[in-house]
């Protein structure tokens, strides 16, 4: 009889209580410096990372971050190889239809960079055969195909890769998103590379970035924006951003 009541029990419990309990599977793209990326001292760090920290906490869930290539991040998200993508990732029809996305938590756009002097403007027309390095599975790689549809597309999976091809002549010119690529111009590493032409103006590359949510998860989805509500309101995010950027990126 006391077996029988116990699993009663347990089918009376809520099955968001027992969700409660895992931790929450969080798909981040290494090495996205000031995003995501490793310090002198080998430790992930960056501004996503700190952020994921920070809305845990807030939903009091433990969190284990999976570092995976951005454009895995929506397959894994479907296949519940993890719950949610904090990459920074816009809104696009197609992918509207795969995943939910939270609010906003930060807004950025995108710019071309270059070694000094290899173009002169950064028009379709201009850049007619030139070659154009870009993420695999971003809007800059999306705009590029619909745009530049006469220029020759290098496209890689990681975002160093992007930059290690433009440093070695690989590609001419390069489309980036522009907060990272602020950071990067900043570093040594970066030092021999400008912007060129200007942030690109395009709708689809002027826009929020958001959290990326399995849409089996409605409820994580509510609890994320409560979320970036709270660690906004406490001052925490700005504190976050700061830490990163000299200017408000959300």
């Amino acid at each position: 009889m006391r077996i029988l009541f116990f699993v009663l029990l347990l089918f009376c419990i809520p099955t968001s209580v027992i969700a409660a309990q895992k931790p929450i599977r969080v798909a981040i793209d290494v090495p996205y410096p000031p995003f995501a990326y490793y310090n002198d001292n080998k430790e992930l760090t960056g501004f996503d990372v700190d952020f994921t920290h920070a809305i845990c906490a807030e939903m009091k869930r433990d969190c284990e971050i999976v570092i995976m290539p951005f454009d895995q991040v929506i397959p894994s998200i479907m296949d519940g190889s993890v719950d949610i993508g904090v990459v920074g990732m816009g809104t696009l029809p197609g992918r509207e239809e795969l995943v939910d996305f939270s609010d906003r938590y930060y807004r950025s756009h995108s710019v071309f960079v270059e070694r000094p002097g290899t173009v002169t403007a950064v028009t379709p027309a201009a850049l007619k055969g030139k070659r154009i390095g870009v993420q695999a599975g971003t809007v800059q790689e999306v705009h590029l195909k619909e745009v530049y549809k006469d220029s020759v597309l290098v496209i890689k999976d990681l975002y160093e890769e992007v930059y290690d091809d433009l440093k070695k002549g690989a590609v001419d010119v390069i489309l980036t998103d522009g907060l990272p690529a602020y950071a990067y111009l900043k570093s040594k590493e970066g030092s021999q590379l400008e912007a060129v032409g200007g942030p690109v103006t395009a709708e689809i590359l002027t826009g929020a970035s958001f959290v990326t949510v399995s849409k089996k998860q409605p409820e994580l989805r509510q609890d994320i924006n409560k979320a970036i509500q709270a660690i906004r309101k406490s001052g925490q995010y700005g504190k976050i951003n700061r830490k990163y950027f000299d200017f408000n990126i959300f």
